[in-house]
């Protein structure tokens, strides 16, 4: 517990002085008819009990009035860390299931790209990290937030569109634009983008190359990550999604040089992830960085002491003191 304004501790031992001496003079009695008496009188323990609590009250009302906190918790300061959007494609061609394990077996694009995001969110523990998905449409799942488990659940909820859905289409530059804007307004060190997609544009209202104007005129770099192994043939009931290779690497090339990213390539999930620890390398906030400590006031807890002991002491005298032979 810290104090704001800790000079108001000195009330204490002066609040006691001041009751030692009145004591010794015989003045602690205050003007309540009944108390006298049971000053004059022999004092037992119960009868002088009463006189302790004008005190108490006043050294509760010194730590009331010192302003006590609680450190609640604590984190580093966003404006000197790196914000990220992560920017994931959920159309129908991430159900394709050619990404191939180490263990040697196959799972889907999008259970891969699902995985090696919830390891760079773990990664990134004092950084701002938000989510947008896309089909046709994008989505924000979660906007910035330091609360990696939180955005680690909302991962594991993202299933890809139905084949031949409405919203089965690639809407890339919308998906940026978003991302963009949700980067707009913050203050933070750095900004960036993670793309992971293995489509190539083709739905929306802006077109990849107003969306690397956008990020490029906010100073936001984008790292692309083009998933999809070239061998689709899996002997999967799902490999009809993937027996078209649609993965525009061009401009994803295009999108990560022009703003100062870098693209990566991956066709397993062991490269998949590699691509995630190479962000996560390039993308280090600086050491040192200032940390924020929220805290909790605790004067309204001393406050209302304060005034449950006065109440005691009233009541005391009178309906116990007074009785007092």
């Amino acid at each position: 517990m810290t104090f704001a304004m800790p000079e108001m501790l000195l009330l204490i031992p002066i609040a006691f002085c001041v009751a030692w001496l009145r004591r010794r003079r015989g003045l602690l009695a205050l003007p309540v008819p009944s108390l006298r008496s049971a000053f004059i009188e022999n004092k037992t323990l119960i009868s002088s009990f009463p006189d302790l609590l004008p005190p108490l009250a006043l050294c509760l009302i010194a730590l009331a009035a010192a302003l006590p906190m609680r450190r609640t918790s604590e984190s580093s300061d966003p404006t000197q860390g790196i914000d990220i959007m992560l920017v994931l494609d959920r159309s129908s061609s991430m159900r394709a299931e050619d990404m191939a394990t180490a263990e040697g077996g196959r799972v889907s694009r999008m259970s891969a790209a699902i995985a090696a995001a919830t390891g760079f969110v773990q990664s990134r523990r004092d950084d701002r990290v938000g989510l947008v998905v896309f089909a046709r449409f994008p989505v924000t799942r979660s906007p910035l937030t330091v609360d990696g488990r939180l955005l680690r659940e909302i991962l594991g909820d993202i299933e890809p569109v139905g084949p031949g859905s409405i919203e089965d289409r690639t809407s890339i530059g919308d998906a940026i634009a978003l991302a963009c804007a949700r980067l707009k307004e913050t203050r933070a060190g750095g900004k960036a983008i993670v793309l992971a997609s293995d489509g190539r544009n083709n739905a929306g209202r802006v077109s990849p190359d107003d969306a690397i104007a956008l990020a490029k005129s906010l100073g936001i770099r984008i790292y692309a990550i083009g998933i999809g192994s070239p061998d689709t043939r899996s002997g999967s009931a799902l490999d009809f999604l993937a027996s078209t290779p649609t993965l525009d690497e061009d401009s994803l090339h295009r999108i990560t040089e022009t703003t100062g990213g870098r693209y990566f390539r991956a066709g397993d999930v062991r490269s998949l992830e590699s691509a995630h620890k190479e962000i996560n390398a390039i993308e280090k906030s600086p050491d040192g960085r200032t940390n924020l400590a929220e805290y909790a006031g605790l004067a309204p807890v001393f406050s209302s002491a304060a005034l449950g002991v006065l109440a005691a002491w009233i009541a005391l005298h009178a309906f116990f003191v007074r009785r007092l032979p």
